[in-house]
Formats: C-alpha cells, sequence, structure tokens
C-alpha cells in the first residue's frame, strides 16, 4: 500500500475534523462547559475496550507469537496510553471546575 494512501486519509479526516470545529465555533453557543463527566469520560471507554481485542490476543492466541506480542506493545504505548492520558485530563479538569 503506497504512503500516499495514508496521507490521503489523514488529509480527509482533518479536512472533516477542521469543517466540524468551524461548524462548533460558528454555532455552538453553548460552549462545552455544560457536559458532565461522564459525556466525556464515555468515548474514552469506548476506545479503551477497543484495545481489549489486542491484549486479550497476546494471551489467548495460538500461532505468530511475535506478531501478537508486537502488536500488544504497540497498543499499550498508543491506545492505552492515549486512554489514560485522556481520562486523566478530564478528570482533571472537571475536578478544577468544582473548585
Amino acid at each position: 500500500m503506497p504512503i500516499s494512501n495514508y496521507f490521503g486519509w489523514f488529509f480527509v479526516v482533518y479536512l472533516f475534523m477542521q469543517i466540524f470545529a468551524l461548524y462548533l465555533a460558528k454555532y455552538d453557543k453553548k460552549g462545552t462547559e455544560s457536559f458532565s463527566k461522564s459525556y466525556w469520560l464515555e468515548p474514552i471507554a469506548v476506545y479503551a475496550i477497543q484495545s481489549l481485542n489486542y491484549l486479550l490476543l497476546c494471551f489467548t492466541g495460538t500461532g505468530y507469537r511475535d506478531i501478537y506480542d508486537s502488536m500488544t506493545l504497540v497498543c499499550v504505548f498508543t491506545m492505552v496510553f492515549v486512554a489514560l492520558h485522556a481520562a486523566l485530563t478530564v478528570s482533571r479538569a472537571h475536578d478544577l471546575e468544582a473548585q
């Protein structure tokens, strides 16, 4: 698969998110302050749950052990790390707002 395919998808996602951010900036008058902590933690939990497949495959998968071990390491240092960081950031932000 050519590297230009990855850059193309990155660009498409960037454009979609940028257009959505501009839409929110123009039409969302309430802002995001009115949302509860659980509102922000839900997508983080869904993202973290998706990483369970890779983590469990390392312990239960038969054959291709090298690939499963590599996938687990990548998963821990990308998906799990990002989910934990996001959860801590949301938790800290809402604790600061409560004070």
